[in-house]
């Protein structure tokens, strides 16, 4: 069905926008609707021009191998069934570099920076053994929540992520969510609260920048290959994330 829809959408934004989508100055990124990615996604993605594809960052830490002995249980922590022992394939970070927070019940655990770099994620034929690789960019799921809910700081990107920072390999602190969904429209939204955080963190040191252009200069070497839990962001109504989609 991937393979289908991506150039039904493909000709659609062609005929919305009197563009061409393969023109070779267009992103050569893909946001899976609700941040929900496969990594069985990945041959139909590489096959129709992308480069790369957000995900969900707490699909990241589920993999850690201290993920359960470091996250507390329930929307803090893991609100879902536990990862399966199949997708426990990440490093063990050291507990001094997680942290669990929660609004609206949504919540999470998240390592610094693992979590929050750029790595290659690859999917494998089981027929032919033949691999394909992709660039994966991962959004911070928690934030992300956070920042299309109402307006915040800086505050916990100084607290928890920033001091884990490797400025030969930088970490990115991604939004990605639909801004007008508590914003009444999303004028204020876009027009006051990003502005207002961009500003905040460029005065603090940090560089705003898209995800393209950050590809562009941080790319993944090709041997950092990590494993991605199938599953959505944490606000997919119902779901939280859950690897089998429940929503």
């Amino acid at each position: 069905m991937l393979r289908k829809e991506i150039p039904i959408f493909k000709e659609i934004w062609w005929k919305s926008w009197n563009g061409n989508p393969n023109k070779s100055d267009h992103s050569k990124g893909f946001w899976p609707v609700e941040a929900a990615f496969s990594e069985t996604m990945i041959p139909v993605l590489a096959s129709e021009g992308y480069n790369w594809a957000i995900i969900a960052n707490s699909h990241l830490a589920r993999t850690c191998q201290n993920y359960m002995s470091v996250a507390q249980r329930g929307t803090s922590g893991w609100n879902i069934d536990p990862p399966n022992k199949d997708d426990v394939l990440g490093p063990n970070v050291p507990a001094t570099q997680w942290w669990n927070s929660q609004i609206d019940g949504r919540g999470g655990a998240f390592p610094a920076p693992f979590a929050y770099l750029a790595h290659k994620a690859k999917y494998v034929d089981p027929n032919t053994g033949q691999e394909t690789k992709i660039t994966i960019v991962p959004m911070c799921d928690l934030l992300s929540y956070k920042n299309g809910f109402a307006t915040m700081g800086t505050g916990e990107i100084d607290a928890e992520i920033a001091p884990f920072n490797d400025p030969s390999h930088p970490s990115i602190v991604l939004m990605a969510h639909d801004g007008d969904n508590a914003w009444g429209g999303g004028s204020s939204y876009y027009f006051e609260s990003v502005p207002a955080l961009m500003n905040e963190a460029a005065s603090k040191g940090y560089h705003p920048i898209t995800i393209e252009q950050f590809v562009a200069w941080h790319s993944p070497a090709d041997s950092d290959v990590v494993h991605v839990e199938d599953g959505a962001w944490v606000n997919a109504a119902n779901d939280w994330g859950h690897p089998q989609y429940i929503n």
